[in-house]
Parts: structure tokens; sequence; C-alpha cells
């Protein structure tokens, strides 16, 4: 079951991006998609596990809804926070 914690700290960082209009078409959001998961699968191959939270920041580059740069700035804040490492807790894919 993929589920995250529900975290007033991590939903509190991420909302202001969230309400965001999303300015990607579905042709763009596809090819988003596309290098995400180029990037992923190279990722799991050098051992990465899949976490939530990085999901939920993905999914605001490929919507348009922050800008790559933005998504680093809040991936560190969010790490400076320690909020990844509880992600990753409540992320159970079955193993």
């Amino acid at each position: 079951m993929n589920t995250l914690v529900p975290d007033t700290d991590l939903d509190e960082l991420l909302a202001p991006f969230e309400r965001r209009p999303v300015l990607r078409d579905a042709a763009n959001q596809a090819r988003a998609r596309d290098r995400l998961a180029f990037g992923r699968e190279l990722a799991r191959l050098q051992g990465a596990h899949p976490n939530p939270v990085r999901e939920r920041i993905a999914a605001l580059v490929v919507a348009g809804q922050a800008s790559p740069r933005e998504a680093m700035e809040l991936a560190a804040e969010i790490a400076r926070r320690g909020l990844f490492t509880r992600g990753q807790l409540a992320f159970d894919d079955g193993r």
C-alpha cells in the first residue's frame, strides 16, 4: 500500500504549489513524465527506493505548478525538516 502519513508540515510546504494552476497541457505533461521515468529508472538501478514525498514534488514539476528550481529548493527545505525520512517510513511497497 502506498500511503503517506498525513504530515501538516509537509502539506503546509506543498500546498502553495499544489494550489497553483496547471500550466502544462497533456502532451507536455506526458513528455515531462517520460523524462522523469527515465531518471527514476536510473536511480532504481543504483539502489534508490520509491518515495511518496519525492513523487509529490515531481508531480508539481510535471504539471508546471513548480519550476525545477523551485522543486529543488522545496526538496532542500523538506530534507532540512526531515520530512523525506518520515515519508519514506510511511511507504510500504509490500516487500
